[in-house]
């Protein structure tokens, strides 16, 4: 699928960022949006969270984008407050069968540092979320379900796109370049690096 925007052009049909909030995927929408690839980030199309809108079509039997399906870049698809969805997690196959030639981006980075800024995330909401879901009591018992989900999520993607490896980027942001990234698509988009720094820092933020 060949697109065209504001003078950028590249030959991909969707890019789904498919890894875990806190894992700059705010910096990822930046990163492409400020590169003029169209993208949703959290809201989709009517400011209707993207996490429900797959859900809802999911549901229904619908393509798993049905809607909303009018950006190429996708990102923090979940909806953690007040239901418990990772739609990232438990739909990328449907968006790899639905949308065919497009590229997934498995965003990661060490684990405890990855438990410790969610946890932060909305002064412990998240946290509580997840007791109230999980039926569970100390912030301990949060943080391996955490812990176990993240590891299972990442062996799971590897496991599913084997032998693909033009269609999955594993991207660490602890250790990786964003030359990593261009260089993966570059048969798809010309990026600018010049557009990419790290935001929505939470580093200092309680959770209790």
């Amino acid at each position: 699928m060949n697109l065209e925007n504001k003078g950028t052009v590249f030959s991909v049909n969707k890019i789904f960022q498919i890894g875990f909030n806190r894992c700059a995927t705010t910096s990822l929408f930046e990163f492409f949006n400020k590169n003029k690839v169209p993208s949703y980030h959290f809201w989709g199309s009517k400011r209707r969270k993207l996490a429900n809108i797959m859900k809802r079509n999911f549901l229904n039997g619908a393509p798993i984008l049905s809607s909303t399906d009018d950006k190429v870049f996708f990102s923090d698809m979940e909806d953690y407050i007040p239901q418990r969805l990772f739609a990232y997690s438990e739909y990328y196959q449907l968006m790899d069968k639905d949308y065919p030639d497009s590229r997934f981006i498995l965003n990661v980075r060490d684990v405890n540092d990855w438990i410790e800024s969610r946890a932060r995330l909305h002064r412990g909401k998240v946290i509580d979320g997840e007791k109230k879901h999980s039926n569970v009591d100390k912030d301990e018992e949060v943080f391996d379900i955490w812990k176990n989900h993240y590891y299972s999520h990442i062996k799971n993607v590897k496991s599913y796109f084997k032998g693909r490896a033009s269609d999955l980027l594993v991207f660490d942001i602890d250790s990786d370049s964003i030359s990593k990234l261009i260089e993966f698509f570059k048969d798809d988009i010309s990026l600018d690096p010049k557009h990419w720094r790290v935001t929505n820092r939470r580093n200092t933020e309680p959770w209790n």
